[in-house]
């Protein structure tokens, strides 16, 4: 449990903070569907900042993706209409948050063996989000208790097994994996809470699904 580099860690609980926040407050005020349309646009933030700050590569195909998904982000949001609103900008300011956490938690898996960093990173999380929490604090009901169980476990799972791939491949080749989540999403959302987007925004959720699972191209 000793660490090799603790301010890593320090930004990436601070960053964990923020994206909670943020997702939280989108699907607060988005349909599910479209909340998690939006958040896949970590992705196209992702590369750039990969690119700069983990000196990978991407091909042309990956930049052709990009401009699919910004594509199909703008017929989601539709800017100079009501539909472009503060919760979309919530939503997409999650995903660059997402991104930039991804980063730092790939520069994590570089230097950290997994499990301490999972410990600490819960650690540093509890104690940043106590304070704005005990601000606020409200009491949960044992039904609310349960789901924060349920999610707590999902969270654990996905960001083991995040730390694990980001040890074993640059981060650039692994993104459209990451976002496999999207049609299970698209279903949840139909299924779970009877969602039923309209039109524009099917092209648009099918843009970033494109963009999503483009080949990357073959890796030397």
């Amino acid at each position: 449990f000793r660490l090799r580099a603790p301010r890593l860690l320090l930004m990436r609980s601070i960053l964990g903070v923020l994206v909670t926040f943020l997702i939280v407050t989108a699907l607060s005020m988005l349909p599910f569907t479209v909340a998690v349309a939006l958040f896949q646009l970590e992705t196209f933030f992702f590369i750039p900042m990969a690119m700069i700050l983990l000196k990978e590569k991407a091909d042309w195909r990956r930049w052709v993706a990009v401009c699919f998904g910004l594509a199909g982000a703008f017929l989601i949001l539709r800017p100079g209409t009501e539909a472009f609103q503060a919760a979309g900008l919530v939503a997409i300011g999650a995903a660059v948050a997402l991104a930039a956490k991804n980063v730092v938690l790939k520069r994590v898996a570089m230097s950290e063996a997994t499990v301490p960093a999972l410990f600490w990173m819960y650690t540093l999380m509890t104690a940043i989000a106590a304070i704005p929490a005990l601000m606020h604090w409200t009491p949960l009901t044992l039904a609310d208790f349960g789901l924060f169980l349920l999610s707590a476990f999902l969270v654990n799972a996905s960001n083991y097994c995040m730390l694990k791939a980001f040890s074993m491949a640059d981060a650039v080749q692994l993104t459209p994996a990451f976002h496999t989540g999207l049609p299970i999403a698209v279903l949840v959302g139909l299924v779970v809470f009877g969602e039923w987007p309209q039109p524009i925004v099917w092209a648009g959720i099918g843009l970033i699904f494109l963009a999503t699972f483009m080949p990357s191209g073959k890796r030397a």
